[in-house]
């Protein structure tokens, strides 16, 4: 009788009973020597080797890239204490604050192992799958982003979630799942997003300028020209129309 080994669990033990029998135990196969009448039953106990462990750490930033627009980046180191080799998937997620923008997301392996062409941290946030790890070895990820807070993020938004399980700020999450298809260690990673720049104010009123009298009180500019001549032959005209007003009169009456 043998077991087929399950990927991420060694055999720790196997014993048959129920035999009169010899038994013979190699490995994960057990020969038993079954006499008429009898029933033998053997137990495999399977014991997962030493979790994989994942850690996240904020390397860089936020720094200002321009006004509300910031790039921060993260590195993930994936560890084994194991004494056999395994394999997982890397499985990013960004949980920035509500109304924070993503404009860019990359990701690398310092390791040179091959990662997701497409991932983006939200609707594809799987970095590698079927990675090897060798016994006490460890990889490394370098994840960047830049994204914007706009003025109108709520102040919340900005903030961190102690416990790393609520999205605010710039958290980004991380787990490794092992080759049963169950994440073994999970970590996160955060900083508070700054503050947005103020929305622009709207342009106040224009400042009073010189004050311009109406065109009727408007004096009338000085020309050069001697008018006195003029005003002596208006007089003189104004003389005569009177006498003649008053000749007139006498002669009617």
């Amino acid at each position: 009788m043998t077991e087929t080994a399950t990927p991420g669990w060694t055999l720790a033990d196997l014993v048959c009973v129920g035999s009169s029998g010899s038994t013979t135990v190699d490995g994960a196969t057990a020969t038993v020597d079954v006499l008429s009448g009898e029933t033998v039953l053997c137990t495999f106990t399977n014991e997962r080797p030493t979790a994989l462990d994942v850690a996240k750490t904020v390397v860089e930033g936020p720094d200002l890239v321009e006004p509300g627009v910031f790039r921060i980046a993260y590195e993930v180191v994936v560890s084994s204490t194991a004494g056999v080799e395994r394999t997982y998937d890397l499985v990013d997620r960004l949980a920035f604050g509500s109304g924070i923008v993503v404009r860019d997301a990359s990701v690398e392996s310092l390791d040179g192992l091959p990662v997701a062409a497409d991932w983006d941290g939200v609707d594809q946030p799987t970095v590698t799958s079927g990675a090897t790890l060798a016994a006490g070895a460890t990889h490394r990820f370098r994840v960047t982003v830049v994204a914007q807070v706009p003025a109108d993020v709520v102040p919340d938004a900005l903030l961190c979630d102690p416990a790393g399980t609520t999205a605010g700020g710039f958290l980004n999450t991380v787990g490794v799942v092992g080759e049963d298809g169950a994440t073994e260690s999970e970590a996160a990673a955060c900083a508070p997003a700054p503050e947005p720049p103020a929305p622009p104010q709207p342009p106040g009123p224009s400042a009073p300028g010189p004050s311009v009298p109406p065109v009727s009180h408007r004096p009338l500019p000085a020309t050069g020209a001697d008018t006195g001549w003029l005003l002596g032959a208006a007089a003189a005209l104004l003389l005569a129309g009177g006498g003649l007003l008053v000749v007139r009169r006498v002669r009617r009456s």
